[in-house]
């Protein structure tokens, strides 16, 4: 037991030949999700926090289950921009070396829905609707969509119902507390 030790913020541990990581708390996608800072390849091992990497098609999927916070996760991205990474290992299919550009993209994504969601449900509308809605408005999902319908078995399609009932849990308790 004595090597076992309970990561927090800022906790560095080197690893072997030279290499250390750095954690990063960054929840939001769960509320006890860490993040992993590498200095000398200044990338970053995200877990989820920074979505799923479909790296074939150039397109990153939200991870947002319930119970998901918005608000705390665009300030985990924020975080992880503020390092300026080089390079982020995505835990889900890829390596992506623009890594401030996929974190804004990311960061984009999740408003995107943020806003689309808050409408559908101040309009009353059902999951089914507002999963429609996501899919004609969100071109990088749709694009994900068609690619996990080609590859079952990569990724399944509950990931993105999963991800659209965290933003609805969100909205339906916290509100406005992030405009999109």
């Amino acid at each position: 037991m004595e090597k076992i030790v309970a990561a927090s913020e800022g906790l560095n541990f080197k690893i072997g030949n030279d290499v250390a990581l750095k954690v990063i708390e960054t929840l939001g996608h769960a509320p006890h999700h860490l993040c992993y800072y590498e200095p000398l390849s200044e990338g970053i091992f995200t877990g989820d926090a920074a979505g799923v990497y479909i790296d074939e098609i150039e397109v990153i999927v939200p991870t947002t289950p319930p119970p998901f916070r918005l608000d705390i996760a665009l300030s985990s991205l924020e975080k992880l921009a503020n390092l300026k990474p080089k390079v982020l290992y995505y835990t889900h299919f890829g390596v992506a070396h623009s890594a401030l550009e996929k974190l804004e993209a990311y960061s984009g994504r999740l408003k995107l829905w943020a806003k689309i969601t808050r409408q559908a449900i101040k309009n009353g509308e059902n999951f089914e609707a507002i999963r429609k809605r996501i899919f004609e408005n969100d071109e990088a999902v749709g694009k994900a969509r068609e690619y996990i319908k080609a590859h079952r078995g990569v990724l399944g399609e509950a990931v993105l119902d999963e991800s659209l009932e965290g933003f609805i849990g969100y909205l339906k308790e916290f509100g406005e507390t992030v405009s999109a």
